[in-house]
């Protein structure tokens, strides 16, 4: 197979051996090239170069990041005709999302757009994240995310998030809608609220290698999503050689908008990729030490006002007795109000949303239902069966 031939929806396995890179390709084949020869490329789930490719002054070969970013979605999480995005305005200014002139406002930045859907000019809100982490405070922060979008916009709203580490529960790996109940000419009607869409890019390239079918929203992908996986998620499928991964030399992609985003991706100089990492380290570091000062108040507010704020960061950061009462009330605000709308996958949100060591004591929660006495005793009997709930 000549270089020019070689397709990236064609490699199934990379290794890397003494400065030499094997690409193993679905025919059986494997090619091998000299790190000198191959194509060097920076890593895309770096939060600031993520960010910076979705950027609309970031334009390569005809395409900016706003065709780029209409491509990504199109291929991963509308697939549908009726559903395809058409339109997409970034809700933020771009000027705040600039690496260069302010990094640490960046690296602290959701991508978030306002998007029009072909079906009937439906608008809905996206927000998109790419997360290095993993930890239970994930699917909670997802979920308040949605939650205050929705909010803010009124307009019903969907969270993807591309995960780049294994997780054992089933739902980390999925997709899943919440909604409430409203009243519509005197009937009680199904109202969406917002989507979280969770695309873990270690686990579908482990499918992708076995040669199985990737699905997202229960959708089959076809190769252009694969190829949006195996590149956004490079780090789960090669090991990087001096922060650099490599793919063959005269490599081809299956369309012009990702062609365009490897283009932008291979564009850094040494010096300024170097500069970029440590600038990065640097703000990382910043956002630590302000999330650090924020605990100290948001306990202190925890304890005494119960502001939601200070009892979400006790939740996540909380291990002392001094945070116990702020993580326990935020975590059955949380449960008590998935469970009032009947949100699916409630047994597994549940080792999720509460500590290990957590038990929650009946007479806290028949205070926060306050009247309501027959919800209050469903929500204590679900909660009792599986085991964490305390009657003393």
């Amino acid at each position: 197979m000549k270089n020019h031939e070689i397709l990236f929806s064609n490699i199934l396995t990379i290794e890397n051996k003494d400065n030499f890179y094997n690409f193993y390709m679905k025919d059986g084949t494997m090619i091998e090239q000299n790190i000198k020869n191959a194509t060097k490329f920076v890593d895309p789930s770096c939060a600031s170069i993520f960010n910076m490719l979705f950027l609309d002054s970031t334009k390569i070969l005809n395409e900016n990041g706003q065709t780029r970013l209409l491509h990504l979605l199109n291929s991963l999480i509308f697939l549908k005709d009726d559903e395809k995005i058409i339109k997409i305005e970034r809700l933020s200014n771009e000027k705040d999302c600039n690496l260069i002139q302010n990094l640490y406002n960046i690296l602290k930045f959701d991508i978030s757009y306002k998007a029009t859907l072909s079906s009937e000019n439906k608008f809905i809100i996206i927000v998109i994240e790419m997360l290095l982490g993993n930890d239970q405070s994930i699917s909670e922060r997802l979920i308040d995310k949605g939650s205050s979008l929705f909010s803010k916009y009124l307009k019903f709203v969907v969270v993807l998030a591309f995960i780049n580490n294994q997780e054992n529960s089933d739902i980390y790996n999925s997709s899943w809608i919440y909604w409430n109940k409203q009243y519509n000419n005197g009937k009680n009607v199904k109202c969406d609220l917002y989507e979280i869409i969770k695309i873990n890019l270690k686990e579908e390239l482990n499918k992708i290698k076995k040669r199985n079918n990737v699905y997202v929203r229960k959708m089959k992908l076809g190769i252009d999503g694969i190829n949006w996986i195996k590149l956004l998620g490079i780090r789960n499928w090669e090991t990087p050689y001096n922060k650099y991964y490599y793919l063959p030399k005269d490599i081809k992609f299956s369309s012009n908008q990702i062609t365009s985003a490897f283009e932008f991706l291979k564009s850094f100089d040494d010096f300024s990729y170097q500069k970029l990492l440590e600038d990065e380290n640097y703000a990382l570091s910043l956002i630590k030490e302000s999330k650090e000062e924020g605990l100290k108040e948001g306990r202190k507010e925890g304890r005494e006002e119960g502001k939601e704020e200070g009892l979400k960061e006790g939740r996540k950061e909380g291990k002392s007795e001094g945070r116990k009462e702020g993580r326990e009330n935020y975590q059955i605000d949380t449960l008590i109000k998935l469970f009032n709308n009947e949100v699916d996958n409630m047994d597994k949100l549940l080792d999720i949303i509460i500590d290990d060591d957590t038990e929650i004591k009946y007479q806290k929660i028949k205070s926060k239902f306050k009247n309501d006495e027959e919800k209050s005793q469903q929500f204590v009997n679900w909660l009792g069966k599986k085991k964490r709930i305390s009657f003393s």
